[in-house]
């Protein structure tokens, strides 16, 4: 296995994912045994679990905690709620929709909100489901 090196020239080589062909492992087993395992969710996440199904959170109580609120080019945008749940889980989850985006716009400090502010959620989400342009369309509420 590669262990860390420095040459003469002060360059670090053999350390991190810098390794050369010929010691790459050729088995997982290998790579589990040998290789210091890091967390990609750890590494480039924030640390929750992210929920696609925002159905899963109708009814279910938790209390968001943030809001990254994301532009884009067409009218909208979208946000990132980040929550935590009774039983101490972080989630997170994503809306680009008319409800949880604009609900969570209004609870800024230029609304007189300061501090940290949280929202509890008792019941969790609400969907509304209706017709947009003769479609099927529905839009999720924080409840």
């Amino acid at each position: 296995m590669s262990k860390t090196k420095v040459t003469t020239d002060g360059e670090i080589v053999g350390t991190g994912l810098a390794v050369p062909n010929s010691e790459l492992p050729r088995t997982y087993a290998q790579v589990l045994a040998d290789y210091q395992i890091l967390d990609s969710g750890d590494l480039f996440g924030d640390g929750t679990e992210f929920v696609d199904d925002k159905d899963s959170l109708i009814g279910r109580e938790f209390v968001v905690i943030a809001a990254k609120f994301h532009e884009r080019p067409e009218p909208g945008g979208s946000v990132t709620v980040i929550a935590i749940t009774p039983d101490d889980r972080l989630i997170s989850f994503w809306d680009s929709g008319a409800g949880i985006r604009r609900q969570l716009i209004g609870v800024t400090p230029s609304n007189g909100y300061t501090g940290p502010v949280a929202i509890r959620c008792q019941n969790g989400l609400r969907r509304s489901d209706y017709l947009h342009e003769g479609r099927a369309a529905r839009t999720y509420y924080l409840d």
